[in-house]
């Protein structure tokens, strides 16, 4: 005996449910509202900041006539700069006095995209009767989920810079039968890493080759320690100088 196979099949009338996406929504007339939210929203942001936007939106008839299995909530990116809901689950975390849906009736018309619709503006008219006692809880959990964050990912809050670091301390060259910085090796040489200059190597991954401008520190010592001593031994130590930097150039290596 057979297993019985059930399968259905699409009538003409009938269409495959789309996910919806920032563009269908747009051009459906499905938007509700939108607004910037995150570091622009409160001043703290920097030249390296995103744009995150946050925005509502009403599903389609469909979706909410097949008994939930085309409902789609929420619509975001892939960094979740930008995320839209949809009314009935932002109604719901209204209800549960969730932050981030309450600070979306709260902000200033400078940070608002899409001005609220008359669907939806009853919620905003009447804003202040989600302030209640149910706050303090989803609050708090909120600050300290967002200093856990801190925290785990090594922010500058709890790992403030004490020294900032530069190319060379990343920079190494050969030494003996090892290696060490190239900022003590320069170092011990009495030399200026200002003065120095790299060139790529060919086939040479990750390696650049050191040219140093001998001219610029014979000119730098030589102005530093003539505005030590008097104008009458200026001469002297001009010839003294230079005797030396040349010796030093020839017996460098």
């Amino acid at each position: 005996m057979g297993i019985p196979i059930f399968f259905h099949t699409f009538a003409k009338n009938e269409t495959i449910m789309t996910k919806d996406t920032f563009e269908t929504i747009t051009k459906d007339g499905r938007l509700l509202y939108e607004y910037v939210r995150g570091s622009h929203l409160y001043g703290l942001n920097n030249e390296d900041s995103d744009v995150d936007t946050s925005g509502l939106f009403i599903a389609k008839k469909e979706s909410l006539l097949d008994l939930g299995i085309g409902y789609q909530d929420q619509v975001s990116d892939e960094r979740n700069d930008t995320t839209w809901y949809e009314i009935g689950k932002f109604c719901n975390m209204l209800l549960k006095s969730n932050p981030t849906v309450l600070e979306a009736l709260f902000v200033p018309e400078s940070k608002i995209i899409t001005p609220p619709s008359e669907l939806v503006a009853p919620l905003f008219a009447n804003r202040d009767q989600f302030i209640t006692k149910e706050c303090f809880k989803p609050f708090i959990a909120y600050a300290v989920e967002q200093i856990h964050k801190a925290r785990g990912l090594n922010k500058k809050i709890v790992n403030p810079v004490t020294e900032r670091l530069t190319p060379f301390d990343f920079a190494y060259t050969f030494y003996k039968q090892g290696s060490t910085k190239i900022k003590n090796w320069l170092n011990n040489r009495g030399l200026n890493k200002d003065f120095c200059g790299l060139v790529h190597i060919p086939n040479m991954h990750d390696t650049y080759g050191v040219y140093y401008d001998w001219g610029a520190h014979i000119h730098h010592y030589l102005i530093k320690i003539l505005t030590k001593k008097n104008k009458d031994h200026q001469v002297g130590l001009k010839i003294l100088l230079f005797s030396f930097c040349i010796k030093k150039i020839y017996t460098f290596f």
